[in-house]
């Protein structure tokens, strides 16, 4: 249990920018063991994202306001991730140049394309999900369920593919497969257990398989192009799969 609440500290500490209390005595294993915690920063997001429904706003500003409210949580990791990961991957380079573009403090087009496609395809998918029911209370369950579930589902890549040698963050959180069944099964029962009274087994399943194959996708076409993955490729494979939950609550709900 000790070991637990350390975990939770660097979890809360490294993905978060809520207060919590820092950590002093730094081992080199504590973020790679902080990863047993993820599912519970996952659904301490997803209950402040729902502060924004509460409000006598239109669905659009609620959508706004939230992923807002997403950016400011996390303080932009997994976005400044997605944005890096986007602009290297995509260009037409060699895997050691694009780990350079990575480490590259400038924004590029790629980068500006993507990330400026991903907070739109958030808002929209928000927006609609939103429009669908008038009893906003009905939408929490399935709010808190989605960073629950990109946060668990990274921990397979973690486990899966090799970490570039210049990734630190990537070596520090590199998994073995008996490491990641504690995040993705305490990610699962916590989702189930959310959202037991908002979706069916058929819903939830879709979204469950809909998170796996964008993991697995992303994780082999990242580790394709930049040849090993590293903190960056983590972030982004969240950031995608938080996208890729929404779009598809709002096509089952």
């Amino acid at each position: 249990m000790k070991n637990y609440l350390r975990a939770l500290r660097v979890a809360f500490g490294f993905l978060t920018t809520l207060p919590v209390p820092l950590i002093t005595d730094w081992r080199d294993d504590d973020l790679r063991l902080a990863v047993r915690a993820y599912p519970v920063v996952g659904l301490v997001i997803g209950l402040l994202l729902t502060l924004p429904l509460f409000l006598p706003s239109s669905s659009f500003l609620q959508a706004v306001l939230i992923v807002g409210l997403w950016l400011g949580v996390t303080g932009d990791l997994h976005f400044d991730g997605f944005c890096d990961l986007a602009d290297a991957a995509l260009a037409p380079k060699t895997p050691e140049e694009r780990w350079t573009i990575v480490k590259d403090p400038r924004i590029g087009s790629f980068a500006l394309m993507a990330g400026t496609l991903l907070i739109l395809v958030k808002v929209a998918a928000l927006a609609d999900l939103f429009a669908l029911r008038r009893d906003v209370l009905q939408y929490v369950p399935t709010l808190v369920m989605v960073p629950i579930l990109a946060r668990s589902a990274v921990t397979w890549a973690m486990a899966r593919y090799p970490v570039y040698d210049a990734s630190l963050l990537g070596r520090r959180t590199n998994l073995r497969w008996d490491e990641t069944y504690l995040p993705i099964g305490l990610g699962l029962a916590l989702s189930v257990f959310i959202t037991s009274f908002a979706l069916t087994s058929f819903q939830f399943v879709f979204l469950v398989i809909a998170c796996v194959i964008t993991t697995m996708a992303l994780s082999y076409w990242l580790n394709k192009r930049m040849s090993g993955l590293g903190g960056d490729a983590y972030g982004a494979v969240v950031e995608v799969n938080e996208a890729v939950l929404l779009i598809g609550l709002t096509l089952i709900v």
